[in-house]
C-alpha cells in the first residue's frame, strides 16, 4: 500500500556540529589577526619610505644646484623649488652645508609624526644611506 503526502525525515548527517563551527571561526579570527599585523607593518614602512624619498629628491636637487652654481652656504628648499607640503608625511625640509668636501650638504626631512622609525631622517652628501633620529 502506498502512502500519499507523508514523508520520512531524512537520515544521515546534515549540518555542522557546534564544535566544527567553533574551530572554523577561531581559524578565521587567527588569520585576521595576523593579516592586520602585517598590514600595519606595511603602512608604517610606506610612511617612512615617503620621508626617505623626500630627502633623497631634495639631495639630488641640492647636488645639481651646487654643481651648476658652485658651493654656497644657506641653500633653502625654495632655491631648489622644493616644498615640504608636496611630499606626503613630510612636515619640513632643511638643507645644511655648502657642498664642499669639508662641509658636505646635509638634508633633514622632518616627519609629520607618523613614522615609527623616528621623526627626522638625515641624509648627508656622499653617504649611501641616511639615518633616523
Amino acid at each position: 500500500m502506498k502512502t500519499i503526502g507523508l514523508r520520512r525525515p531524512p537520515t544521515g548527517n546534515q549540518g555542522f556540529t557546534l564544535l566544527e563551527i567553533i574551530i572554523v571561526v577561531s581559524l578565521i579570527v587567527i588569520l585576521a589577526a595576523a593579516s592586520v599585523r602585517y598590514y600595519t607593518g606595511y603602512l608604517n614602512r610606506s610612511k617612512c619610505s615617503a620621508l626617505e624619498y623626500a630627502a633623497q629628491q631634495t639631495m639630488l636637487r641640492a647636488v645639481r644646484y651646487v654643481a651648476e652654481r658652485g658651493p654656497q652656504a644657506g641653500i633653502t628648499p625654495a632655491d631648489l623649488d622644493v616644498n615640504a607640503s608636496s611630499f606626503q608625511m613630510v612636515q619640513a625640509i632643511t638643507i645644511g652645508g655648502n657642498g664642499t668636501s669639508s662641509n658636505p650638504l646635509v638634508v633633514n626631512a622632518t616627519s609629520t609624526g607618523q613614522c615609527p622609525q623616528g621623526s627626522k631622517f638625515i641624509l648627508q652628501e656622499g653617504q649611501p644611506t641616511g639615518t633616523w633620529k
